[in-house]
Formats: C-alpha cells, sequence, structure tokens
C-alpha cells in the first residue's frame, strides 16, 4: 500500500452517461473510495487546460474514470474534466480525476 493510500476515506459512485433508444441518462457505473480535496487556483493552473476544475480526486489506477463522468459524493455531485495518471516509480500508480463541483446538494 502506497503511503497516500491511507487518506482514502471518500467514498464515492461514478456516473457515466448512457443513450438508450437516443435518449442520455448518467447510469452508476462503479463505487469506489479515494482522496478528495479542493484545488488552489495556483494548483489549477499547474493542471494546464482544465480551467474550471475545483477539486482533486486520487484513487486507484485500474479504476475507470473519465473525463465527462459524473462523481457523486454525498450530497455533492462533480463532473469529471480530465485524468491522469501519477506514476511514484516501479507498479505504484495512482488516478487523479480533475472535477468541478456542479451541485451541492446542501444548498
Amino acid at each position: 500500500m502506497h503511503p497516500i493510500e491511507k487518506n482514502f476515506t471518500t467514498s464515492f459512485s461514478i456516473k457515466r452517461l448512457v443513450y438508450v433508444d437516443g435518449i442520455g441518462s448518467y447510469k452508476s457505473i462503479a463505487d469506489s473510495i479515494g482522496y478528495l480535496q479542493p484545488i488552489s487556483q495556483e494548483q489549477v493552473n499547474q493542471i494546464g487546460g482544465v480551467y474550471t476544475a475545483t477539486h482533486l480526486l486520487i484513487t486507484y489506477p485500474d479504476l475507470d474514470i473519465r473525463e465527462g463522468d459524473e462523481i457523486d459524493i454525498g450530497m455533492d455531485v462533480y463532473k469529471v474534466k480530465g485524468v491522469k495518471i501519477l506514476n511514484y516509480g516501479i507498479h505504484v500508480q495512482h488516478s487523479e480525476a480533475h472535477l468541478e463541483k456542479v451541485v451541492d446538494k446542501n444548498t
């Protein structure tokens, strides 16, 4: 286990846009855990090209998260704006999803 995985305390669901008979809706495809953190404007600038990102979600590299997916965390919904694999060396990788908070169900 990589040390960052001890911070994987955020449960979430991944939803993907699926079309049936020409009608699209988001369907749950997986549940997992990861590490969610808000990001500063400086961090957003370092991502490059993902200017609407508000949070980072770090999770397992084999999890199928794609740009355009929705991430449900508790009462909040995030849109995946980009995904990259973080490589810490031999056999140690994690996925970093760049998220934009789109729905705060608490307000």
